[in-house]
C-alpha cells in the first residue's frame, strides 16, 4: 500500500515538472515572437563592436509601410568606409529573412537573394530610428551619429 503512494507521488511529481517546463517553454516563445522582431545595429566603429538594439513589433510595422511606399531608386555611388556607415537591420518577423542598410537617403532592400534601392528622402527613416534608440545608446554616440545626418 505504501509502494503504490509512493509511486503515485513520483508520478505527479514528474507529471508537475513536465508542466512546468511546457509553460516556460511557451513563454519564453511568446516573449520573443512579441518584442523580438528585428535587429539592428550602427556601423559606426572600426575593430569594436557596433551598437545594437532590438525593435518591437510596432517599430517593424512601420518600418514596413515605408518599404512598401517608397519608390525605388538608383543603386548609390559612393559608400564610406569608414565612420558612419548607416543603420543596418535584420527583419525576423517577415515571411523571408529581410536586412535593411539605411543611409543617406538610400534603403537598400536584400531579401531572397535580391537586391533593391529604395528612396529615403530627407533621412526620415534614419532620423526617425535614430531618435526611437536614443535611449540605447551612449551619449558621445548619438551626438556622433546625428551629426552626420544633417
Amino acid at each position: 500500500m505504501l509502494w503504490r503512494s509512493l509511486l503515485a507521488c513520483c508520478l505527479g511529481l514528474i507529471l508537475l515538472i513536465f508542466a512546468v517546463q511546457i509553460f516556460v517553454q511557451a513563454f519564453e516563445y511568446d516573449y520573443s515572437v512579441t518584442h523580438n522582431v528585428a535587429k539592428g545595429y550602427i556601423a559606426v566603429f572600426s575593430g569594436m563592436p557596433d551598437p545594437q538594439w532590438s525593435l518591437n513589433s510596432n517599430e517593424v510595422a512601420y518600418i514596413q509601410h515605408v518599404l512598401e511606399t517608397a519608390p525605388n531608386i538608383a543603386p548609390p555611388t559612393e559608400v564610406p568606409s569608414s565612420g558612419y556607415r548607416g543603420m543596418n537591420l535584420d527583419l525576423l518577423a517577415t515571411d523571408l529573412p529581410t536586412q535593411l542598410t539605411i543611409f543617406n537617403e538610400v534603403i537598400t532592400l536584400r531579401q531572397a537573394g535580391t537586391t533593391r534601392y529604395l528612396s529615403d528622402p530627407n533621412r526620415a527613416l534614419e532620423r526617425s530610428l535614430l531618435e526611437d534608440i536614443r535611449g540605447d545608446l551612449a551619449p558621445g554616440v548619438y551626438d556622433f551619429v546625428k551629426s552626420k545626418i544633417p
